[in-house]
């Protein structure tokens, strides 16, 4: 009776981590900031598109200087400001018509 060849175990790949460039809601970074635009906006940071307000996340960002840019078309809005993203939670406000 002829044994079975013993099985050389096949390496696993190790996933290498990508790094997101998009913030986006979920991910996990040091900074979650609640975002709340009056009425609403279409929503880019740092130049990319997050997406209409209200947001379904927080957004988690890395600490540090972001740029919200704010796009309401039915107003004639486009708002940029600059916001302080600190490790731990935090809230954007703005308001739109004021």
């Amino acid at each position: 009776v002829a044994e079975a060849p013993t099985p050389t175990p096949t390496p696993t790949p190790t996933p290498t981590p990508q790094q997101k460039v998009k913030p986006q809601p979920g991910k996990k970074k040091d900074g979650e900031v609640e975002v709340r635009i009056r009425p609403y906006a279409v929503l880019y940071v740092d130049g990319q598109k997050i997406g209409q307000t209200p947001l379904e996340e927080p957004l988690m960002l890395s600490p540090g200087r972001h740029q919200f840019r704010m796009v309401n078309e039915q107003y004639d809005k486009d708002v940029k400001v600059d916001f302080v993203v600190k490790p731990g939670k935090s809230v954007f406000k703005f308001n739109l018509m004021e």
